[in-house]
């Protein structure tokens, strides 16, 4: 292996573990986990860094729920048919996941 190889790979290493890292802390966030460990979902927090993170995380929960949890295929499908429209889509929830992140900003 080369030292471009070898920095490329702890590259990809160190992304995908600050992505696993952050979707822990988020899921941590909106209370997920197993059902014995929570009475119920805990109460969205008004502004702030954790009112941002959980108004994220709750559109990224709803457009899984909305498109790709209700139909397992819709991507594919979606792909297929309408790529434009599939892309509108994502578009849209980038947008309105990042909006709350953004507003933090001064």
């Amino acid at each position: 292996m080369s030292t471009n190889d070898v920095a490329n790979t702890g590259r990809r290493s160190l992304r995908a573990a600050v992505v696993l890292a952050a979707s822990g802390a988020a899921l941590g966030l909106l209370g997920a986990g197993t059902a014995s460990a929570h009475e119920s979902a805990p109460e969205p927090t008004e502004g702030g860094p954790l009112g941002a993170v959980q108004q994220t995380v709750g559109v990224v929960v709803h457009h899984l729920d909305e498109y790709h949890l209700s139909d397992p295929t819709w991507e594919v499908k979606s792909l297929l048919t309408s790529p434009q429209e599939n892309l509108r889509i994502h578009l849209a929830m980038v947008n309105e996941a990042i909006d709350p992140v953004i507003g933090l900003l001064p």
